[in-house]
């Protein structure tokens, strides 16, 4: 009887020891399974909070669960919504261009450590100066849509110029844009020859709308004819990944980077990684997750109106600013208020890691031309009421 205890003890071990060194989700023991969008949500939310183990253990449901194509993409896809650190991109860039079977969990794991230490854009007056022109020129572009109030317009000169570099007067890009006319929408020539001349005047409003308008169109985009706008070196490198997919797979992001870069100047970041013992610790903290059948829950800050749960919790409770909010943390979310919290709790602590409530959002600035659209109710979904 002690013979065969002892002979599956050793067998234990060694099944143990085959997982433990063959660390692979396909072939080892499955993690938790969670509903996708909480999923998503809670690997992006850890992202944003410096956690290696959450994001390296959410990172690994995700690709038990979706594969690593969805996972590669959505880094490569999120990559400038959280950063301008143009290295990173290229770092990602790399993992994406790999054959899925090829990549490891530790080839995951050394890329979002690098993106987890990567400056954010709450964090430098440039990155904040970003998601500001953002947030302004996207209300611009979806007011301009609904009634064609206002039309930026490039010189005869510069426009025939694009006409003929083009090839083409007028494209409605999108099949869903029926009312070509009525939306005002910028044809191709227009779009191109209004980012030209604002590069050249250093007009930030102009280019960042613009290129919002072209990320919109990107469908029938002649993306390589964009290289002519490309002027310093920070745009050339990432249109050159750009051109790569002929500008797929990138966000709006991506786009505004593009023009933002040559009007801001951005310094270059270098990256931080990962070392091999603690990559190691964090492999060995999620085996001992998975031999030990525990879970890290779905944290609260990852239930925000990208998830049903979250949707269901900001209808019932609406969003309070400057007091405590019960069952909801928007700390980290994508939201703009969200964005605008994080901005604004590293202006006031140099820190995100606070209170909600500890930020003390100044309604004034609130109401002024950038965030208004943040407390019209007109313009507000039934779930973001802001209460004071």
């Amino acid at each position: 009887m002690t013979f065969f205890v002892f002979i599956a003890i050793i067998i234990v071990i060694l099944i143990n020891e085959k997982h433990k060194s063959n660390f692979n989700l396909k072939e080892g023991i499955d993690l938790m399974h969670f509903p996708e969008d909480e999923l998503i949500s809670a690997f992006h939310k850890e992202l944003r909070a410096y956690n290696p183990l959450n994001a390296c253990y959410f990172a690994q449901c995700l690709k038990n669960q979706v594969g690593a194509w969805k996972l590669k993409q959505y880094l490569f896809f999120v990559c400038f919504e959280e950063t301008v650190n143009l290295n990173l991109f290229s770092e990602i860039e790399r993992l994406f261009s790999m054959e899925d079977e090829t990549i490891s969990e530790k080839d995951f794991f050394r890329v979002i450590y690098s993106f987890l230490k990567s400056k954010k854009k709450w964090d430098t007056t440039y990155g904040q100066e970003f998601c500001f022109r953002h947030m302004e020129a996207k209300k611009k572009v979806g007011d301009d849509l609904e009634a064609s109030s206002r039309r930026y317009v490039a010189s005869d000169l510069t426009y025939e110029g694009w006409v003929s570099k083009l090839q083409v007067e007028k494209i409605c890009y999108s099949t869903k844009m029926k009312k070509f006319k009525e939306t005002g929408t910028y044809n191709m020539a227009e779009m191109f020859s209004i980012l030209d001349e604002a590069i050249s005047e250093k007009n930030m409003d102009k280019a960042v709308y613009m290129a919002i308008t072209l990320f919109n169109h990107k469908d029938k985009l002649p993306f390589d004819s964009l290289e002519e706008l490309m002027k310093n070196d920070y745009s050339k490198s990432l249109f050159k990944i750009m051109q790569k997919y002929k500008g797929k797979y990138s966000y709006v992001y991506n786009y505004i980077l593009l023009f933002f870069c040559q009007i801001t100047d951005i310094p270059s970041e270098e990256l931080q990684f990962i070392s091999e013992n603690d990559l190691e610790k964090i492999v060995n903290d999620i085996y001992k997750l998975q031999m030990n059948t525990e879970t890290i829950p779905i944290p609260p800050y990852a239930l925000d109106k990208h998830t049903r749960r979250g949707k269901a919790l900001l209808e019932a409770n609406g969003i309070r600013l400057n007091r405590q909010m019960k069952n909801i943390d928007l700390r980290l979310s994508g939201n703009i208020i969200g964005v605008y919290w994080r901005i604004q709790a590293i202006n006031q602590f140099s820190t995100i890691q606070v209170d909600w409530e500890s930020v003390i959002f100044d309604k004034k600035l609130l109401d002024g031309s950038r965030l208004e659209y943040l407390i019209d109710d007109s313009k507000k979904k039934s779930f973001e009421r802001f209460t004071f």
